[in-house]
């Protein structure tokens, strides 16, 4: 269910299962997998409780004492992506640290790139635009075979995710030009990855970069596609962001009513599911409009 993008199925099952396990089987793999694939699911349907990093966190303790390197890799990308929409820079910045160490044991491609992205990621939140765009690009190099994406295998879509980070590094260092090459790219990529939620962080990530190019035209395309893909799949954070990405469209129509609802209602559902990445945006154009 998970790679096929059936959340509400996949709740169902992971919460069934888990209230199954029984002490015979806490420290299993069994376990771990169950454990691993809620949070995950949770993330992109309701938000970012504190529930979602205690199922992660005793995933991870599964692995760690199994010795499972490459399952521990996976979980420490959740907790990654956690961190990263809850803007817990330091927690990111640590969890992108320790995955190129693990990476370096398995010296698997897909490891080293999956690393790289977080590297790239934390950087990126940290202001150090020149080092994160250097990881994307390492990044990148890693997967330059093509990614051999499945759900079951990392708990993203790394090859999209450098994508977006090389579009969004060039942005903030000015180079216009090639952020929005790197910005049609990792559109394209995430809807190649087939994965509802891929596709949608892509877009919610990449229509920041046309939006400040005042391109309103792919904008408001992106924005329409971004928030019927995320009604169609129940994925709610990324809902909410559409509603804000409208907001911040409307500014630039100078229809300010208007942008000042949704700014607003944005801002409310993504504090509800503490999904902040965003956030520091929209309220500077809330305050604007």
């Amino acid at each position: 269910f998970l790679e096929l993008s059936l959340f509400i199925e996949c709740q169902a099952w992971a919460e069934r299962a888990i209230a199954r396990l029984g002490t015979r089987y806490q420290n299993s793999r069994r376990a771990m997998e169950i454990y691993a694939s809620l949070p995950l699911v949770l993330m992109h349907t309701e938000g970012n409780d504190q529930h979602v990093r205690a199922s992660f966190s005793r995933a991870l303790e599964i692995a760690i004492n199994q010795g499972d390197l490459a399952y521990e890799l996976r979980l420490l990308s959740g907790l990654f992506m956690y961190s990263h929409w809850t803007m817990d820079i330091s927690g990111a910045t640590d969890i992108a640290a320790r995955s190129k160490k693990l990476a370096l044991k398995t010296r698997n491609p897909d490891d080293m790139a999956l690393a790289e992205s977080m590297l790239a990621a934390s950087n990126h939140l940290l202001g150090n635009h020149i080092i994160a765009q250097q990881h994307c690009e390492s990044g990148l190099s890693y997967s330059g075979s093509g990614p051999r994406f499945r759900a079951g295998q990392h708990l993203f879509h790394y090859t999209s995710f450098l994508l977006v980070g090389m579009a969004r590094s060039l942005l903030y260092r000015g180079l216009l030009d090639r952020s929005l090459e790197y910005a049609k790219l990792a559109i394209e990529e995430g809807e190649k990855s087939g994965h509802p939620a891929t596709f949608c962080r892509s877009l919610a990530l990449i229509v920041p970069v046309f939006l400040t190019m005042a391109d309103t035209r792919r904008s408001d395309q992106y924005i329409a596609e971004l928030s019927d893909l995320s009604a169609a799949h129940s994925l709610k954070p990324y809902s909410a962001i559409a509603t804000g990405l409208r907001g911040q469209w409307l500014l630039l129509q100078n229809n300010l009513l208007d942008a000042i609802s949704l700014l607003k209602r944005a801002l409310e559902e993504l504090h509800a599911q503490r999904q902040e990445m965003l956030n520091t945006d929209f309220v500077c154009d809330l305050a604007a409009a």
